[in-house]
């Protein structure tokens, strides 16, 4: 480890910002341009921290949008189920009224395709 690297990586903790690897703090010198790693300038230093912060908020941006992303898709899941549900309830009490019983497994299944065909219409 150089310089460059120990004090971006101080200032980086600071921030609250962590988990690079030494490819990442190498990539970043390249990228700003530091011309001697064992001295680098404050002006290094500052580019070096705002390179490798804006990568980890880029990530902790993606990463929530991903986790929003399998919540979203997990609530639809939930609601269509509920929904089937519902649908299958309210199938079993109209079939119930007019004396006909139907395994609930089928109610279900026809509950199913019912919530399917409204959906995609």
């Amino acid at each position: 480890m150089n310089k460059f690297h120990n004090r971006v990586k101080g200032r980086l903790y600071r921030k609250g910002c962590s988990g690079f690897t030494q490819a990442d703090y190498d990539d970043a010198a390249i990228a700003v341009t530091v011309f001697n790693p064992n001295d680098p300038t404050e002006e290094e230093l500052k580019k070096g921290v705002e390179h490798l912060s804006n990568k980890f908020w880029e990530k902790q941006k993606r990463l929530k949008e991903e986790e929003e992303e399998r919540q979203r898709k997990y609530m639809d899941s939930a609601f269509r189920e509920r929904k089937v549900i519902e649908c299958a309830v309210a199938i079993e009490l109209t079939l119930k009224e007019k004396g006909i019983y139907v395994p609930y497994s089928e109610l279900v299944s026809f509950a199913d395709q019912v919530i399917g065909r409204t959906r995609n219409n």
